[in-house]
């Protein structure tokens, strides 16, 4: 596959792996209708466009660290409804599946839930506490 040759080809030991917040809320998908997914909707989706990936990169020798989705801030809870139970259940899924085929795991979620009010612009986590916890998290784990 494109993803052998490319992993193959490049001097690089470790990739951090991670995805936003979609997921866990209603979003306008390509025909701009409503999507809701379904726990089940997440697993098949993750395993097709993550696990499979991952797999490919953990056969090829590379190191994976899997760091999951941050908590949907509180500040933005009423421009766009997301479901931090929702967002969650996703994350916590989504790290077994992950743990289960020999990446390491970081808690993103886990690290910015308590401090969710603390971001940047409304939404991102950039240079805050958050940032630079998880930060430090996936640097232990790399250090290892």
């Amino acid at each position: 596959s494109h993803l052998q040759r490319f992993s193959a080809q490049q001097h690089f030991d470790a990739v951090v792996l991670g995805f936003g917040t979609w997921p866990g809320r209603n979003f306008c998908a390509p025909n701009c209708s409503t999507v809701r997914w379904s726990l089940d909707t997440f697993a098949q989706q993750f395993e097709k466009n993550v696990v499979a990936h991952a797999k490919v990169l953990l056969r090829s020798g590379k190191r994976v660290v899997w760091v999951g989705a941050p908590a949907w801030p509180s500040v933005q809870r009423e421009v766009v409804p997301v479901s931090n139970y929702r967002l969650g259940a996703f994350n916590s899924l989504g790290a077994k599946m992950m743990a289960d085929i020999g990446a390491d795991v970081v808690d993103y979620f886990g690290a910015s839930y308590p401090l969710r009010y603390m971001t940047s612009d409304r939404v991102h986590y950039v240079r805050t506490a958050v940032h630079y916890a998880v930060t430090d998290a996936v640097m232990n784990v790399l250090c290892r």
